[in-house]
């Protein structure tokens, strides 16, 4: 499989394997967060580190970020909760 490092997006094969600078323009994240992501305890962004370089599977990547998708229910309660946290100010 191709290892991509700042290759145009549309040449980004579903199976590649992203640099992390590859991973930044392609997700659209900082690096610093997409560092605090691989680093995650909980739930880190699935990844390789052969001689200490970080190499992400496109399609685990997606994977992992349509688990983080937020939900409408989450959204609307985020906006209440502001709404009537300025309103009891």
């Amino acid at each position: 499989m191709p290892i991509i490092s700042k290759r145009p997006l549309a040449y980004i094969a579903p199976d590649s394997y992203l640099t992390l600078d590859a991973l930044v323009s392609y997700s659209g994240l900082s690096r610093r967060t997409l560092q605090r992501y691989l680093a995650d305890l909980t739930d880190p962004i699935p990844h390789f580190k052969p001689g200490g370089k970080i190499l992400v599977r496109r399609s685990e990547f997606d994977r992992w970020i349509e688990r983080h998708r937020a939900s409408a229910k989450n959204d609307v309660a985020g906006v209440v909760n502001a709404v009537i946290g300025k309103l009891r100010r």
